[in-house]
C-alpha cells in the first residue's frame, strides 16, 4: 500500500473512531448583559434641616428596574452528566459609565460544578435572599418590583432588612429537583474585606432554603444568620432572619406574598440617590417583622401590577429607636421584543420614628419610566 492510500485509511479510521466516541460539548464562553436607562422624578418631605426638603429632583438614571450589567459565563461538558462553568459579572451606571462598586466583578465571580447530586458554586455570589446573581432566590421571581436603584418605589429592599446582596468567600449548594423541591445551603468563610484574619475575627454568613416550583405555584422558605466576629459579638447579637414567600399564576392574575421575621438586624436605607435618605440610623439594630403583598395581571399586551408593604422594628439592645415603614407602588411593563422591555412605576414610602434623636414622619414619592435592553 502506498503512502497516499495509507494516509487515507488512517484518516478514515480516526474519523470513524471520533464519530463513535461519546459526544462531548466543546467549552463555550458567552458575553451577556443588559442596560437599564430611564427618567425619575422624586420628592421627599419631613426633614426640616434639609434645604432641598419638598423640592422635586429630576434625574436620568441607570438600573431603576434591573441593574445595568455585563458579564462573561462559560460551561464545559465533562461527560456523564457532569459540567463545570464560571460566571464573572459586574454592574455599572449607564448614565455616566462608572462602575457601581469599587471592586471588579462586584455582582458575581464564581466557579461551579454540577452533576447528578446537584450543583456547588464557590466564590463571590448573591446571597440566597438576594435579587443578585445565579444563586439568588428572592428577586423578581418572588416579588415583581425590582427597585435596585429607585429612590422611593417599594419592593423587598425598603421593607426588609439590610445585608441582602452579595457575599464573599462562599460555598453554595443546590440539590437536584425532587418533585418540584430544591434544597439550598450557603456558607461564607469570611465576609467582605475580612480575608487573611483569624477565624474568630471574621463575620461568617450561613443560610439554608427550600424552594418549591411546580406548575403555577412557587413557594420559598429561607433562613439566614451572620455569626459576628469576636469584637462585634461583644457589642451585638448575631443578626438572623426567617423569610417566607409564595406566588401563584392563575393566568388572569398572579398574587404574591412575602414575609420576613428578623432579630438584631439593620434596615436598608431608602432613597439611595436622593438628597434626603430615609434611614433608621447608622448601625442601629432592630427586632421585628415585615410583610409585602402584590398582584400582577396581563392587560393591553403588557403586565400591570400593584403592591404594598409594612415593616415594624423595635430597637435592639442600646438602640431606643422604634421604626415603622409603609410602602405602596404601582407599575406597568411592556415587552417590545424578547430582549427589550418598557416600564413605568409610581411609588411612595413613609417612615415613622419614635425617637426624638431622629426626624419622624419622613416620606418620599417617585415616578419613573425607562427601557431595558438585554444582550
Amino acid at each position: 500500500m502506498n503512502r497516499t492510500a495509507l494516509t487515507a485509511a488512517f484518516a478514515a479510521a480516526a474519523s470513524a473512531a471520533f464519530v463513535s466516541a461519546p459526544a462531548l460539548a466543546a467549552p463555550s464562553v458567552t458575553l451577556y448583559g443588559l442596560v437599564d436607562m430611564g427618567l425619575s422624578v422624586s420628592r421627599s418631605s419631613g426633614d426640616a434641616s434639609n434645604a432641598n426638603d419638598g423640592k422635586a429632583l429630576f434625574q436620568l438614571k441607570s438600573g431603576q428596574r434591573n441593574g445595568s450589567r455585563f458579564g462573561l459565563k462559560g460551561v464545559e461538558d465533562l461527560g456523564s452528566g457532569n459540567k463545570v462553568g464560571f460566571i464573572l459579572e459586574d454592574q455599572f451606571k449607564a448614565d455616566d459609565g462608572t462602575l457601581q462598586d469599587s471592586s471588579f466583578w462586584a455582582r458575581e465571580s464564581s466557579l461551579w460544578v454540577s452533576g447528578r447530586y446537584g450543583r456547588v458554586t464557590v466564590g463571590k455570589v448573591g446571597q440566597l435572599k438576594s435579587p443578585v446573581g445565579s444563586t439568588a432566590l428572592a428577586g423578581t421571581a418572588m416579588y415583581p418590583f425590582g427597585t435596585l436603584m429607585s429612590n422611593f418605589i417599594g419592593g423587598l429592599k425598603y421593607i426588609t432588612t439590610g445585608n441582602y446582596l452579595t457575599v464573599d468567600n462562599s460555598v453554595t449548594y443546590v440539590s437536584p429537583n425532587y418533585r418540584g423541591f430544591t434544597f439550598h445551603a450557603q456558607y461564607s468563610f469570611a465576609m467582605s474585606g475580612q480575608e487573611g484574619t483569624g477565624m474568630n475575627d471574621k463575620d461568617r454568613m450561613m443560610a439554608a432554603a427550600v424552594r418549591y416550583k411546580q406548575g403555577a405555584l412557587t413557594a420559598l422558605a429561607l433562613a439566614d444568620m451572620i455569626h459576628l466576629n469576636t469584637a462585634d459579638s461583644k457589642l451585638y447579637d448575631d443578626p438572623w432572619t426567617v423569610n417566607l414567600a409564595a406566588n401563584y399564576d392563575f393566568g388572569f392574575i398572579k398574587p404574591y406574598i412575602f414575609a420576613q421575621y428578623f432579630k438584631h438586624s439593620a434596615f436598608n436605607t431608602v432613597g439611595s440617590d436622593y438628597q434626603t435618605r430615609i434611614s433608621s440610623g447608622t448601625g442601629k439594630k432592630y427586632n421585628g417583622f415585615s410583610v409585602l403583598a402584590a398582584v400582577q395581571w396581563p392587560i393591553f399586551g403588557g403586565k400591570a401590577k400593584v403592591g404594598a408593604g409594612y415593616a415594624k422594628g423595635e430597637g435592639d439592645g442600646s438602640n431606643t429607636t422604634d421604626v415603622v415603614r409603609y410602602s405602596a407602588h404601582v407599575g406597568y411593563d411592556y415587552a417590545l421584543s424578547k430582549r427589550t422591555d418598557l416600564y413605568a412605576d409610581l411609588g411612595w414610602v413613609r417612615q415613622d420614628l419614635k425617637n426624638t434623636l431622629d426626624r419622624s414622619n419622613l416620606t418620599g414619592t417617585e415616578l419613573s419610566a425607562g427601557i431595558v435592553h438585554r444582550f
